[in-house]
């Protein structure tokens, strides 16, 4: 089985973004990780974005959309994903999948606006060079 790396995790700090709109908060997630490691989220072949209850918390359906309009993220494969407060954990898995299929590099992302947290994580399988 091939080897999968987390070769990035970004998290915003807790409670600092209310102020934020959703696609403020994706874009930075998405920045934070990728410069975690200083690479561009064009390397990026494929995401997941996961959310608890979007649409009746943010108003807001088309995560996968918000995430594609990242620079560099535009007609890339992107999916929303939602398993309640395991969202994160299910858009996570989401992207191994993708990666043990024989994309080389994923962005993962989560999402929850009325916390005011999100995280973001940058993975790899064994054989991609950013």
């Amino acid at each position: 089985m091939k080897r999968i790396y987390i070769a990035a995790y970004h998290q915003s700090k807790f409670g600092k973004l209310m102020a934020m709109s959703v696609p403020e908060i994706i874009q930075n997630a998405i920045l934070g990780a990728c410069g975690e490691i200083k690479v561009e989220p064009a390397v990026l072949d494929v995401g997941s974005i996961g959310a608890t209850c979007n649409i009746s918390l943010n108003e807001q359906g088309l995560l996968a959309g918000l995430m594609a309009m990242v620079p560099g993220l535009a007609s890339k494969p992107i999916e929303s994903v939602e398993n309640a407060c395991a969202s994160g954990g299910q858009a996570v898995l989401s992207v191994i999948q993708k990666l043990l299929l024989g994309w080389e590099t994923s962005a993962s992302q989560s999402v929850t606006k009325r916390c005011a947290t999100t995280k973001a994580k940058w993975m790899a399988n064994s054989s991609a060079k950013p």
